[in-house]
């Protein structure tokens, strides 16, 4: 079997400390229109109500016909990155193999989940619950976020800042 690739989610050791799963479904963007549509209704505005009406319709359409993927399952030792297509293909990434990880906001497109692994390959997975594998990535390996890699690097290359010796006698400056 070759490393990282989808396998049935039966034939991989799930035995670790849980930090969070995310899915591909919107939850917060849903319950967060439905308050704006009940807001909408205490107008007592024919047009705000029939806007309130649609915005409710479209969440009640996300909510029950758009189907829940899993997309990312986050342990403190691994992450288990399912198959897009079917719930029950994952593959398992031990945390020591990952050299980098950042979570990218689409602008055109779905944000995602961005994973740089030591043997030079790239993940991207796509969600909606960005903000949520964001904190759980956090909790688990925070020392390989890109910020702050980059943040470590900029730290180790600044320049000191040495005042020029006084070129007509003493220094009273000391260094």
């Amino acid at each position: 079997m070759e490393k990282n690739e989808y396998v049935d989610i039966n034939e991989i050791d799930l035995t670790g400390t849980l930090i969070g799963t995310a899915g591909y479904k919107p939850q917060y963007a849903v319950i967060l229109t439905c308050i704006g549509a009940a807001l909408l209704c205490l107008t007592r505005n024919w047009i705000a109500i029939g806007l309130a009406g649609f915005l409710t319709a479209i969440s009640l359409f996300v909510n029950y016909k758009v189907q829940e993927r899993k997309t990312v399952g986050i342990y403190k030792e691994f992450l288990i990155i399912y198959d897009s297509d079917d719930d029950n293909k994952a593959q398992k990434i031990n945390v020591d193999d990952i050299e980098e990880w950042t979570c990218k906001n689409g602008t055109s497109s779905a944000d995602a989940l961005y994973i740089k692994l030591k043997d030079g390959k790239e993940i991207y997975k796509n969600t909606f619950q960005i903000g949520k594998m964001f904190r759980c990535m956090n909790k688990c390996i925070p020392d390989k976020e890109s910020a702050r890699i980059k943040e470590e690097e900029n730290k180790n290359k600044k320049l000191k800042f040495s005042i020029p010796k006084w070129p007509f006698g003493k220094n009273k400056d000391k260094e």
